[in-house]
C-alpha cells in the first residue's frame, strides 16, 4: 500500500463539479492573469520578459548566483535559463564569471546597467504589489497568507514521486539469520556451478586442466 497520505474531503466547500471548480485551476487562471499584466508592463516599460525580469530580479536581490541555484528559483528549466542569462550578458545586463566555490559553475551577477534597471523593475512590483494588497481587507491578507503556506506545502508533497514505506529495520537476530541465509545460498550456488562444469566437461570427453580441476 502506497505511504501517500489520504487527504481528507474539506468540510466548508462542496466537491469540485467540474475542472472550474478545482482550486488547482481557479489559482492558475491567477498566476496566468497576475503573468500577463507583469508581462505586459515589463515589456512595454523596460523592454524585458517575464523570464529576464525574474532573472534580473533574483539577481539583484540575491547574486553572486550559479546558473544552476537561478534556475531553481526562477522556476525555469536550467537550459532555458541558460539562455535567458546568454540573452542578458549580450545586452551588458549580467556578467559571469567563475565561481569562488565551485569552479565547474558560473557566478552571475548584475552590471551596473544591469542594477539600474533592477531598481526600475521592484519599483513596477511593487506599485503592482500595492494595488493587490488594497484589494483585500487585512484580515483576507492575513488569512490568504497563512492558506498560500499550507496549500504550497501540500503541493510540495504531492510533488514527491509515489513510493512504498520502507520496511522496518529487523531485529539483531533477524539480520543475523538473513546473512547466514545468504551466504549458505552463495555456497549451494557454488558448489551447482562446479558441478555442472563437471558435467559439461565429461559430455565433451576434454581432459584439460581446467575440466581437472573442475
Amino acid at each position: 500500500m502506497s505511504s501517500r497520505r489520504q487527504a481528507r474531503p474539506p468540510e466548508t466547500s462542496a466537491p469540485a463539479r467540474t475542472i472550474k471548480d478545482l482550486i488547482s485551476y481557479r489559482i492558475h487562471q491567477l498566476a496566468n492573469a497576475l503573468s500577463r499584466g507583469a508581462a505586459l508592463r515589463y515589456r512595454q516599460e523596460f523592454g524585458v520578459s517575464l523570464m529576464e525580469w525574474r532573472t534580473i530580479a533574483l539577481l539583484g536581490d540575491f547574486a553572486p548566483m550559479t546558473l544552476t541555484a537561478l534556475a531553481r528559483q526562477s522556476g525555469l528549466d536550467k537550459g532555458l535559463a541558460s539562455r535567458v542569462v546568454r540573452e542578458l550578458v549580450s545586452r551588458g545586463l549580467v556578467r559571469r564569471k567563475t565561481s569562488a566555490t565551485d569552479g565547474r559553475e558560473l557566478a552571475l551577477r548584475l552590471s551596473p546597467q544591469g542594477r539600474r534597471l533592477h531598481v526600475g523593475l521592484m519599483e513596477a512590483a511593487r506599485e503592482r504589489d500595492v494595488a493587490f494588497r488594497s484589494a483585500l481587507t487585512s484580515a483576507e491578507w492575513q488569512a490568504m497568507e497563512s492558506a498560500i503556506t499550507k496549500l504550497l506545502r501540500e503541493a510540495r508533497q504531492q510533488a514527491r514521486p509515489w513510493s512504498e514505506p520502507a520496511p522496518e529495520s529487523p531485529a539483531p537476530g533477524a539480520r543475523r539469520r538473513r546473512a547466514e541465509t545468504h551466504r549458505r545460498a552463495a555456497r549451494n550456488a557454488s558448489a551447482t556451478a562446479r558441478a555442472r562444469r563437471a558435467r559439461a566437461c565429461r559430455s565433451i570427453s576434454i581432459t584439460s586442466m581446467n575440466c581437472r580441476s573442475a
